[in-house]
């Protein structure tokens, strides 16, 4: 984080703002949570948890975006400890294609001040039956 010029909470709000980014791109609108409310909100509903480690400058963990989880492992979790709040996915907030793992990795870099992720050309190992 150093290397960027990075403090803790402007790589949050960083990891805010992708989330934001890409609900936008499937036209949904998403905002930060108030005070209180880490993470990324479409009205009432959780899409995005942020869970930072920040050790010497280097992060570790980072955010959960809900593209299309089975919402039904969500029904016993309370968001942030408020009770009236739910969790939402980008599957319920829109009928649009879904972005794929790359996508989403690909809408960080620039909030970032990067103009490609280094994991970008990663190719990812099929955990595909033979």
């Amino acid at each position: 984080m150093r290397d960027i010029g990075f403090g803790a909470r402007k790589y949050v709000e960083r990891l805010e703002s992708t989330m934001i980014e890409l609900t936008s791109l499937y036209g949904v609108r998403a905002n930060p949570g108030k005070i209180g409310e880490t993470g990324v909100w479409v009205g009432n509903g959780k899409i995005g948890a942020i869970g930072v480690r920040i050790s010497s400058g280097i992060t570790s963990h980072g955010l959960a975006f809900n593209i299309d989880p089975d919402l039904d492992y969500f029904k016993n979790i309370v968001p942030c400890g408020i009770a009236d709040k739910e969790v939402t996915s980008l599957r319920r907030e829109t009928d649009m294609v879904l972005p794929s793992e790359e996508e989403e990795i690909k809408a960080y870099p620039k909030e970032i001040g990067m103009e490609s992720s280094p994991f970008s050309s990663h190719k990812r190992k099929s955990h595909q039956p033979q």
